[in-house]
């Protein structure tokens, strides 16, 4: 039986005490007879020493080691590793001992038949140690929107493993901390697999999370939406032409809220509403002499003067709606 050859990425920024536990605890777990693993450590120039701390467990173990001149982002040192590995596998792990190894093979292995394997927080047997309240809440709140956008019980997981062609072909651009979301919304692939495990507190080190990370992340989930939204599009000629001829129709539609010389109707309706409390006595007047408009248009236009404070603005905008679900509609 061949050797599954797997390089496992580790970004770092000040992890020069946790790197040599972390290195210790991956290969004392990995299974050495199914397993040939090596380590890709990727630094963003750490002023504690990770680097050379780095370097210097190339004397113990499969390691290499990428310097790079600052702090680049976590996302892009992933896909600098994966660069710099040739092995058929690929994982991404944490420096700061937050990712219990004790699932490492099971997570390799599983590659065999699957394409994306994952240690998932929201398994069922998971554990998060000391989850502080805000913290917990921003995750669930960002799993919430990429669940509905990737279908993955946890796709902000920063612990997987994928089989090379997952991603082969695919320019990924992510530089925040949530890489997998990206994968998952761009990659190949067909089976993924979740395992629960215990997401450990850190120890020597502190939390890169910051409120930029966050925006850096609710930015991705925005863009990944409509990337899915477009390549469904794509996939289909007739929903293409579809979604060209409805964005022509809606240019032409809110083009015309400037153009009052095209708003005869609404001049109109706006004139009456200024001369007249009672609104239903128009419609009274439409049976009388009906045009070219349903009844529902005119009280959707009187509805919406009455309701909303944007006046003219508001009537020509549902004017502009009106014509477009039509368009839609037809």
């Amino acid at each position: 039986m061949s050797l599954m050859k797997v390089s496992i990425i580790i970004p770092t920024y000040n992890e020069a005490l946790n790197l040599p536990l972390l290195a210790e605890e991956i290969f004392g777990s990995i299974d050495k007879s199914r397993i040939d693993a090596e380590l890709i450590i990727v630094d963003d120039n750490s002023p504690d020493g990770t680097g050379r701390v780095a370097e210097e467990l190339k004397n113990k173990y499969p390691v290499k080691v990428v310097h790079r001149a600052g702090k680049l982002g976590l996302g892009s040192a992933v896909i600098e590793g994966f660069k710099q590995s040739d092995r058929p596998y690929l994982g991404v792990m944490d420096a700061d001992l937050s990712h219990d190894p004790a699932i490492l093979n099971d997570l390799i292995l599983s590659l065999e038949s699957g394409d994306i394997a994952m240690g998932g927080r929201f398994s069922e047997g998971s554990f998060v140690e000391d989850w502080k309240w805000r913290r917990k809440l921003l995750s669930n709140v960002g799993v919430f929107f990429a669940r509905k956008l990737t279908g993955v019980g946890d796709p902000l997981s920063g612990y997987f493993f994928l089989n090379r062609n997952v991603i082969s072909g695919i320019n990924l651009k992510t530089r925040g901390y949530k890489i997998l979301l990206e994968i998952l919304v761009k990659g190949k692939y067909g089976r993924v697999k979740e395992l629960a495990y215990k997401f450990r507190i850190r120890k020597f080190s502190a939390s890169k999370l910051n409120y930029t990370e966050y925006l850096l992340f609710f930015g991705q989930l925005f863009k990944y939406t409509f990337y899915k939204i477009y390549r469904w599009f794509k996939a289909d000629k007739d929903k293409l032409c579809f979604l060209s001829l409805a964005a022509l129709a809606a240019f032409l539609l809110f083009y015309r809220i400037g153009a009052r010389a095209f708003w005869g109707d609404e001049q109109m309706v706006l004139v009456y509403l200024h001369q007249t409390p009672n609104p239903l006595a128009f419609i009274a007047e439409y049976f009388r002499v009906p045009d070219n408009h349903a009844p529902l248009y005119y009280l959707l236009v009187i509805a919406s003067y009455k309701i909303f404070p944007f006046g003219e603005l508001g009537i020509r905008l549902v004017s502009a709606l009106s014509g477009l679900g039509v368009v839609i509609t037809v």
